[in-house]
C-alpha cells in the first residue's frame, strides 16, 4: 500500500507541475499542502484512537521540521524538472546507496 500511495502522489504531483498538466510552479506551496494534509490526518488518527501524540523537545522538533521542509521541497523541485521514471529511479538509487553505506534513509 505504501508503494502504491507513494507512486500515486508522485504522479499527481507531476501532473500538477508539468507544462502539459496544470503548470503549477509553486513547489513550496505544494509542500505546504502536503504538510497540512499530513497534520489533518494525524489529528484525525489521534482523535480516532489509532495513534497517540508523543512529547518531543522543541529543539528536536524544530530541527526535524527544517530538514523535512528542505527535503520535501527538494524532491518536489526534482520532480518538477525530471520525468516520473527518472525521479523514481533516483529515489531507489539513493535508498540503495544509503543501505550500502549503512545509513538509515528514513532518519
Amino acid at each position: 500500500m505504501n508503494v502504491i500511495s507513494s507512486v500515486g502522489i508522485i504522479m499527481a504531483n507531476k501532473q500538477l507541475m508539468s507544462a502539459g498538466g496544470y503548470a503549477f510552479s509553486f513547489a513550496s506551496t505544494l509542500t505546504g499542502f502536503h504538510f497540512l494534509v499530513t497534520a489533518l490526518i494525524g489529528l484525525a488518527s489521534n482523535a480516532a484512537g489509532y495513534s497517540a501524540s508523543k512529547d518531543v523537545p522543541l529543539w528536536e522538533l524544530l530541527w526535524f521540521s527544517i530538514v523535512a521542509n528542505m527535503s520535501i521541497t527538494g524532491m518536489n523541485l526534482r520532480l518538477m524538472l525530471n520525468s516520473v521514471g527518472f525521479y523514481q529511479i533516483s529515489k531507489i538509487e539513493h535508498d540503495s546507496g544509503c543501505v550500502r553505506d549503512g545509513v538509515d534513509p528514513s532518519s
